[in-house]
């Protein structure tokens, strides 16, 4: 339809509704405009002029619900589930609604109002994160622990940072390590993992290796360093056999040797021809200042490479920086074999080993000569006897500070072919 603007008349009606329409547009943006002030007014009771001038606004009932909730003065939950009952008519795809109805309903004691909220903002939000954490921690909250579990991994799977969270959540929920293991972690190495090192890290020990001993039996290779927490803490527990058990599974699951031996042996990696693990029951080099360590293949005594520390001449230094755990048999003989060879080592103490027993230091505790200066491979050699308690030794590259005036310790130490030998019980007769 076309209006002619040609006659007096039209020109004016025209005229007319362009103005109604312009003040209808004013009067609404005025409208709006004043809500919105309210809205962001600092006074509870102007959010709720905000509402009541604009109540198609899911947005300013919500606001409503969150300042009822929040209330500290009021007991009563009923207004807050009202407004956001009202939110969530005006916006039902709104998940943040729905989460925010659930928890007045559950804070009012209406348990089934509030699952069945949970259900809604799960539906509005299907691969929200937050939606599945919340929902999970409600369900824990109510006991049903196999439904918990589903939405909490749905929660870690869409984000992996909730992971922890999620374990720590279960942990104290259930305190059964396998229920979680079960319906909790997908059977992938990363979580597994995550889930090793938060039970190490609450020095739950039981629980860290039943999930060791699941996720080894996947058989999938990792990073060995990954291991090297539960492997100290079960030595420094003195659990030792569990230990032992650990450290050769996760060599093998590591795939850190390629053929297994049927026995391993007492030193591991004696000659350097693996790489240094840097726990459990291999070589460990922690960094100290003025001290080097690299791997030689250019100077060994047997194999293809050795171990070298070179020394920078700045300090004095009480170094026992190159150790290695070693499981042995109480009250038994053992030969202890390694070669140095030094390059133009400074001062009057030089390097040698130590080997003593770490938890019964009066059972066992011996040095072997020391060697200054340059030295070829040289035999560094000691026989033991360990007490009735020993089950674990430790073996260190050793220099004892000097108390000479030239003191600073400079030079090379090459270390190769370092060996554990049992020799029997005392008394034994030896073979000839």
């Amino acid at each position: 339809m076309r209006l002619s603007l040609i006659s007096t008349r039209n020109r004016w009606l025209f005229l007319a509704g362009a103005s109604l329409l312009a003040g209808a547009l004013i009067l609404e943006g005025g409208r709006h405009w004043l809500a919105e002030h309210w809205a962001h007014s600092p006074d509870p009771q102007d959010w709720g002029r905000a509402a009541e001038f604009q109540p198609s606004n899911a947005g300013y009932w919500h606001r409503l619900g969150q300042s009822a909730e929040f209330d500290f003065e009021q007991k009563d939950f009923h207004p807050a589930i009202l407004h956001y009952r009202r939110a969530t008519e005006l916006n039902p795809r709104s998940a943040t609604y729905w989460l925010d109805l659930a928890r007045a309903y559950e804070t009012s004691g209406e348990a089934d109002h509030a699952r069945g909220a949970f259900e809604r903002a799960k539906t509005a939000h299907p691969i929200s994160s937050e939606v599945a954490w919340r929902f999970g921690s409600f369900l824990l909250r109510r006991g049903q622990l196999s439904l918990a579990w589903a939405e909490l991994r749905r929660s870690f799977l869409a984000a992996p940072g909730l992971l922890q969270p999620a374990l720590d959540l279960c942990w104290r929920a259930s305190r059964d390590v396998e229920l979680i293991l079960d319906g909790l972690l997908p059977p992938e190495s990363s979580f597994y993992l995550q889930a090793l090192a938060y039970f190490i890290s609450r020095q739950e020990i039981d629980p860290a290796l039943a999930t060791w001993n699941r996720f080894q039996a996947l058989g999938r290779p990792f990073e060995f360093k990954r291991v090297i927490p539960l492997l100290h803490t079960l030595i420094r527990e003195d659990r030792l056999a569990e230990a032992r058990d650990v450290w050769q599974q996760a060599l093998a699951v590591s795939r850190v040797m390629a053929d297994q031996p049927g026995l391993l042996p007492a030193v591991w990696n004696g000659g350097f021809e693996e790489e240094l693990l840097g726990g459990g029951f291999g070589w460990r080099k922690p960094r100290v200042a003025g001290a080097l360590f690299d791997v030689d293949t250019t100077t060994h005594r047997s194999g293809a490479r050795s171990l070298r520390v070179t020394f920078d001449g700045s300090a004095n230094l009480n170094f026992q920086h190159l150790v290695q755990y070693v499981l042995v048999e109480p009250h038994s003989r053992y030969r202890f074999e390694a070669f140095l060879r030094t390059e133009a080592i400074s001062s009057d103490s030089g390097m040698r080993f130590r080997i003593f027993d770490p938890k019964h230091r009066a059972a066992l505790d011996t040095l072997t000569a020391s060697l200054v200066g340059s030295q070829p491979w040289t035999l560094q050699q000691t026989e033991f006897t360990t007490g009735p308690e020993t089950r674990l030794l430790v073996i260190v590259l050793r220099r004892l500070p000097s108390r000479k005036f030239d003191n600073k310790l400079r030079g090379s130490v090459w270390v190769d072919d370092v060996s554990l030998t049992p020799l029997g019980n005392p008394g034994t007769p030896r073979s000839p």
